[in-house]
């Protein structure tokens, strides 16, 4: 089925909230992540960070499911894209930790 350039205009919008989204929570977790030395146990993050991080986190849902976002020419996404995009985040903060484990066992440090 072929969308007429309203329909397209729109889903463009529409997809270019969700990657805002999905970029901004992938990218604040994985500050996280790389933080660490461990997911578990005493290497925690400094509170500044994780305050910072749980900020952007909320900020950018509330940007992308409230009426703000056509501010900035995309469309408000619908509330269960957030479950969306928490599953895929958890799923790839799993992949980073893996090879964040793996490179930290034949390297002594990341940086």
């Amino acid at each position: 089925m072929a969308l007429d350039d309203a329909g397209r205009a729109a889903f463009i919008a529409m997809f270019q909230a969700g990657w805002l989204l999905e970029c901004a929570w992938t990218e604040s977790l994985v500050l996280l992540v790389l933080r660490t030395r461990c997911v578990r146990g005493a290497d925690r993050p400094r509170r500044l960070l994780a305050m910072m991080v749980g900020i952007m986190l909320v900020a950018s849902a509330l940007l992308a499911l409230g009426p703000a976002v056509q501010l900035i020419g995309l469309a408000a996404l619908p509330a269960w894209y957030l479950g969306v995009v928490a599953l895929l985040s958890v799923l790839y903060l799993v992949v980073v930790s893996v090879i964040k484990r793996v490179y930290l066992s034949r390297a002594s440090s990341l940086f």
